[in-house]
């Protein structure tokens, strides 16, 4: 036998009506509208587990589901005076009656966006959030995801990443090794990279290595000395701020390289513009052979 009640209560005139249907059959189906007098309602549906505003049917689609009218984009607001609003979402493993600590890889919430695709409520894209360890009352760890659906997919795919673990960001990789971990091509109209810079080559106690030597290691080792290999950068990547300081170095030692050359150079053209002015005046000695200045080791 199905018992059903119904209750209206109306207030000042103008203002809303509400009433109430409730239906008793074994579980307990309540369904409630609010109105303007002479207006249109806003019904509540509640069939003993599933609440629903604006739905239009007494089978919400949830526990909670709510429907705006389409004349405005607020569908619900969560407004508090005084302190921030908290929305949470939360989750325990176990029961209602029996609950047990999360695992690690279980969801703790996802917020998932769907759109209508003439057939379906499809998703779109999703923010989750993963638990990265097994929690205790000491740990809590967990990492934040970003998915979502390329054009003309339906694949909901995670494309960034706050890791738990380390708390990195990575974007196109689910385990970012770095600070930020990107996985693939940059574009940037500008990059700033702190370095150290290289002015130690200018200081007086600096050994600046002789080309002879130079040569001869680039010889044995196939590369610049203090420059890594072609196998240590395909292994380990290259490090923009430690290697920009490296060529800079390298750009230094040359400058040097080229300062003491035209010293040399120079003093070549006065022995030779002596010898030259010797030879040509009466009873001159002839020209005599000229050797090239020692090169002293250099030292700056």
């Amino acid at each position: 036998m199905t018992t059903t009640l119904r209750l209206n209560l109306r207030f000042a005139a103008g203002a809303a009506v509400l009433a109430f249907l409730l239906s008793l059959s074994g579980a307990v189906s309540l369904w409630g509208q609010v109105t303007q007098v002479g207006g249109t309602g806003s019904p509540i549906f509640y069939n003993g587990s599933d609440v629903g505003i604006g739905t239009g049917t007494s089978n919400p689609a949830a526990p909670l589901n709510v429907v705006g009218t389409g004349s405005s984009n607020n569908v619900a607001f969560f407004d508090n005076y005084g302190t921030p609003s908290l929305l949470g979402l939360r989750r325990s493993d176990g029961t209602v009656s029996s609950q047990s600590a999360i695992s690690s890889g279980d969801i703790l919430g996802n917020l998932n966006f769907q759109g209508y695709d003439g057939s379906i409520f499809g998703s779109a894209a999703a923010i989750k959030a993963i638990a990265t360890q097994n929690f205790t009352t000491g740990g809590h760890g967990t990492a934040l995801t970003f998915s979502n659906v390329e054009n003309n997919g339906t694949a909901v795919t995670e494309i960034m990443r706050i890791d738990g673990v380390s708390g990195y960001v990575g974007i196109g990789t689910t385990s970012p090794q770095h600070l930020l971990h990107v996985a693939g091509i940059i574009g940037a109209e500008e990059v700033i990279v702190s370095s150290t810079g290289a002015d130690y080559v200018f200081k007086p106690d600096y050994h600046l290595s002789q080309l002879s030597e130079v040569a001869a290691y680039i010889k044995e080792n196939h590369h610049l000395p203090d420059i890594p290999s072609e196998a240590e950068v395909k292994d380990k990547g290259l490090s923009l701020g430690e290697m920009q300081a490296k060529l800079l170095a390298k750009v230094e030692e040359l400058t040097l390289h080229m300062i003491q050359a035209q010293k040399e150079n120079q003093e070549l053209r006065e022995r030779i513009a002596k010898l030259e002015s010797a030879s040509a005046e009466p009873g001159g000695v002839g020209a005599q052979p000229l050797s090239t200045p020692e090169r002293p080791e250099e030292k700056r």
